[in-house]
């Protein structure tokens, strides 16, 4: 199978990566700009190009991986050029309504894992979810994701819509609170490094058991002294302040209320 990439950034240089690796034949990187082209397509050992003009005809599907914002623009340049080939975006928050009345054979693949470019993914163990507009082409789309993972399952647009929106309270905020909490440290003369071991294993704890009961801290126990301490020692931050206010007002939501019914 031939395969053109679109979107050269974190994404769609890891699901080119996988693909690659597992026999996919990555024709063509179509990217923004030339530099990001010329990296991803360097490893592809494959064309590249800037000019979605120029794009390549002769693949047998076409991923779209860039913002957003942009997915519905790419479609309307893109599908004029390829015909009824298959076309999917990556997306986890835009509906496959973003195809319609554009393209012929389209669908979404979505994997749900955190990517940057600097650190390598082990993709066997990624769930992929799938979404295609017609039982042809997702059972089309369910083999192409086997290739590189077999954890694929179906999704609709709406189910997809809260993967991603749990992925950024679960992922995406979990890191911008530890980069406060570094950023906290190193205005005190501390290092982040020595949280490391803590946070290894409250994820470890995370992936054998349920959130819920795997809370600790002073919220979880109620401990109004403490948390009102730390409110004060937040005194000169007044945004972080109200971050940690509300955060331990909704673990207290979470945990104390239901220890009282």
């Amino acid at each position: 199978m031939k395969a053109v990439i679109i979107g050269a950034g974190n994404v769609g240089t890891h699901l080119a990566i996988a693909l690659k690796n597992e026999g996919v034949q990555i024709v063509q990187v179509v990217s923004r700009t030339m530099k990001s082209a010329v990296e991803l397509a360097s490893r592809m050992e494959c064309a590249f190009t800037t000019d979605i003009e120029t794009i390549n005809t002769t693949a047998d599907i076409y991923i779209i991986s860039v913002s957003d914002r942009a997915i519905q623009q790419v479609i309307r340049q893109v599908s004029p050029r390829i015909g009824n080939k298959f076309v999917v975006h990556t997306s986890g928050s835009v509906g496959i309504d973003v195809f319609y009345d554009f393209a012929i054979n389209y669908g979404v693949v979505y994997p749900l894992q955190t990517f940057s470019k600097f650190k390598e993914i082990n993709y066997s163990e990624i769930p992929i979810f799938v979404e295609s507009n017609s039982d042809e082409n997702l059972a089309t789309l369910y083999e192409f994701c086997k290739k590189i993972t077999p954890h694929v399952q179906t999704a609709s647009s709406e189910q997809r819509a809260y993967l991603h929106l749990c992925a950024v309270i679960a992922c995406n905020f979990t890191n911008h609170l530890c980069t406060i909490a570094e950023m906290l440290l190193q205005n005190r003369q501390l290092k982040f490094e020595a949280y490391r071991p803590m946070l290894r294993e409250t994820f470890e704890k995370l992936s054998k058991y349920s959130p819920k009961i795997s809370q600790t801290g002073p919220a979880v126990r109620n401990d109004v002294f403490i948390v009102e301490k730390h409110v004060e020692l937040l005194k000169d931050y007044p945004e972080i302040q109200q971050i940690y206010s509300d955060m331990s007002q909704s673990i207290i939501q979470f945990h104390v209320k239901d220890e009282q019914q």
